[in-house]
């Protein structure tokens, strides 16, 4: 399941005859993150709505205060569409390339557990050196900071939410 990042392995967008491991922003319930921070009236009644199916799926899952519990999952993923790229930036194949190694990775975006997704996609780091590409580069220290500052019982609800597998 994709959390604040996800990731895929395509061809190399500038080197068509090798793979890139290329990550990406993630972990936005709703399609764009303007369904977050728009307030017309229409926007404002789907965040409800959506509110509404969070509070369902806990409830569903045996959760106690789902309403409550719902509200702090929304709150995680305004937080990310606040430093989440505008869909226009996502688009800009040049805005999106930024090869960089797993080590620069580590220190530019500190506060996520790099080990552990890398690990768990089976993506050996060698020794830091891999290189990968990063699409929505800006985000990323901001994405980490929000991981890191999201307490863990809100990742099981926000999780335990999700219905998608992760598909790579």
């Amino acid at each position: 399941l994709d959390g604040p990042f996800a990731y895929y392995i395509g061809s190399d967008d500038k080197n068509s005859d090798v793979y890139a491991f290329k990550l990406f922003q993630s972990g936005l319930g709703m399609p764009d993150r303007d369904y977050y921070l728009k307030t017309d009236k229409d926007i404002v009644e789907t965040q409800g709505a959506y509110k509404k199916y969070l509070a369902d799926m806990l409830t569903i899952a045996g959760a106690s205060n789902a309403a409550a519990r719902a509200q702090k999952i929304y709150d995680l993923e305004l937080a990310m569409a606040k430093v989440s790229w505008p869909a226009a930036d996502r688009r800009d194949a040049e805005k999106t390339y930024n090869p960089m190694t797993i080590a620069q990775l580590k220190a530019f975006a500190p506060g996520f557990d790099w080990d552990a997704m890398f690990k768990s996609a089976g993506l050996p780091e060698g020794g830091g050196a891999r290189k990968i590409v990063v699409s929505e580069k800006s985000a990323f220290p901001a994405l980490a900071k929000v991981f890191a500052a999201t307490p863990i019982e809100v990742w099981r609800d926000y999780m335990a939410t999700r219905s998608e597998e992760r598909r790579v």
